[in-house]
């Protein structure tokens, strides 16, 4: 037999079934109410009854075959009688939980205008006193028919938050969000009426500008490009003006350092009142001015924060005995609490800070020609054949005592008998009496430092020497500049 959905409003149709010769009529009904199976029920019996009794039939009887199927339980009977029909409302009423019975009217009614109307309200405590269900129980299945939003403004304020949000995201929508907007409607009991089309068409609305507003639109993102393109020009120009002026105050100092590393009086005042009317920073002055003295009179960087300044100042002068005290000093002054000469640990520890020994290699190269400084005398160990004694006697830190050409003993020279003068051996300065055995007396510098200082220090700090130390041994001695 076909079925039909008999939701709302409900429908009986007539079925007629050709079986053997036989006309078999019935009904398939389909209830969305359960509640409502008893009235059913009982129509049927009254209709039942008056086919026995209308005279115009030519039939004695008319049975009948009943199936009531609720959820999974069906309950079926075939009589002739309307009484034997109705003798199954109190079978049914046990097989129709008081709960499920409250909960489809209630979800009902919320499905018709997304809330529940003063009528619907007062049937709905009928239904509830009929069933006997407690206050609580069906204020719980109300609120669940409801859903999260309890009356139907809530819902349409909501929906217009979610067309928003979506037409915001997208514009204009696509089918999937327009299918999601309308199951939305459906589950929480919106339907498509005026409400719904009225906020949908004014969101739309909002998304699609006038003639008129599009064109404002567009003259007003003119105008804000405009001017966002004076401004970009103005800041370039603004920028290009003060690198010219930094370019200037560059070539100014320049000029005033080129026969000191210190401007004299008379141009510091001259540049800073360039400073002031070129309106230039003081940090970005001082950058220049330290990036330019660099340049020209050797970079004076430190790992250790230590201050190159006057070492560099006096290896300018040509003060060669004040610039090795001043670098001893210096390398002290940073790994030495009590100014001692330093230990074999410590010197380890120097290593570790080679920036500091580039500085003071650079610093006595560059005003040497290249003659002084520790790459200088890596230089001249390397032609030694990396033997400390033929080292010292080679950079004339030692003297080697005998007769004729047998070489008796080695003897040290102290400290004031070295040479503090550009006609000095190569690799002569700076000394190490740092690292010395003692700061008095002669100055002496055991094989193991000096071999120490090579391998852990120089050769770690000035990787330009590593090839170099890598290679055969030239077969010429000390070289001189």
């Amino acid at each position: 037999m076909p079925q039909y959905d008999l939701t709302s409003p409900e429908r009986i149709i007539p079925l007629r079934e050709q079986r053997q010769g036989d006309s078999l009529y019935g009904l398939d009904i389909r209830i969305s109410e359960p509640d409502r199976v008893a009235s059913w029920v009982q129509a049927i019996s009254i209709c039942l009854d008056n086919f026995r009794l209308d005279d115009r039939l030519t039939i004695d009887q008319v049975n009948i075959r009943l199936t009531c199927t609720l959820a999974k339980i069906s309950i079926q009977i075939e009589t002739a009688s309307g009484e034997d029909l109705l003798s199954l409302l109190p079978v049914i009423d046990t097989i129709l939980p008081a709960r499920q019975l409250f909960q489809a009217r209630a979800e009902l009614y919320a499905q018709r205008e997304g809330e529940f109307s003063p009528i619907e309200e007062e049937n709905l405590e009928l239904l509830r006193n009929q069933l006997q269900l407690a206050p609580d129980t069906a204020g719980h299945i109300k609120n669940r028919a409801l859903g999260p939003y309890q009356d139907r403004q809530t819902k349409l304020n909501r929906y217009r938050e979610l067309l928003n949000a979506e037409l915001n995201r997208q514009f204009p929508l696509s089918n999937n969000t327009e299918a999601e907007l309308e199951r939305f409607c459906q589950v929480i009991g919106l339907s498509a009426d005026d409400d719904v089309a009225a906020i949908r068409t004014e969101a739309i609305a909002q998304c699609q500008p006038s003639e008129e507003q599009s064109e404002i639109s567009a003259l007003d993102e003119a105008q804000v490009i405009e001017t966002s393109t004076v401004e970009e020009l103005s800041l370039q120009q603004q920028r290009a003006i003060q690198q010219q002026q930094v370019e200037q105050y560059r070539q100014e100092f320049a000029s005033a350092i080129t026969r000191s590393p210190y401007p004299s009086e008379f141009d510091r005042g001259r540049l800073e009142q360039a400073r002031r009317t070129w309106q230039l920073d003081r940090e970005i002055v001082r950058a220049i001015e330290r990036e330019v003295t660099d340049e020209r009179y050797g970079p004076i960087d430190s790992a250790l924060g230590l201050d190159y300044t006057r070492l560099r100042q006096l290896l300018w002068l040509n003060h060669l005995e004040a610039a090795d005290q001043e670098t001893e000093r210096l390398i002290l002054s940073a790994l030495s609490q009590d100014m001692r000469p330093l230990t074999a640990d410590t010197l380890l520890r120097l290593s570790q800070y080679c920036v500091d020994v580039q500085t003071i290699d650079h610093l006595w190269s560059h005003y040497s020609k290249g003659k002084f400084g520790f790459a200088a005398q890596q230089k001249i160990y390397l032609t030694q054949d990396r033997q400390p004694g033929d080292f010292l006697t080679a950079v004339e830190w030692a003297e080697n005592v005998g007769i004729g050409s047998v070489n008796l003993l080695v003897r040290h020279k102290t400290y004031r008998s070295l040479q503090f003068h550009q006609q000095a051996p190569t690799g002569h300065l700076p000394t190490w009496r740092w690292i010395a055995d003692s700061l008095e007396g002669n100055y002496i510098i055991s094989d193991d430092i000096v071999q120490m200082m090579f391998h852990d220090l120089i050769e770690k700090c000035l990787p330009q020497l590593k090839k170099t130390s890598n290679a055969p041994s030239p077969e010429t001695g000390n070289q001189q500049s």
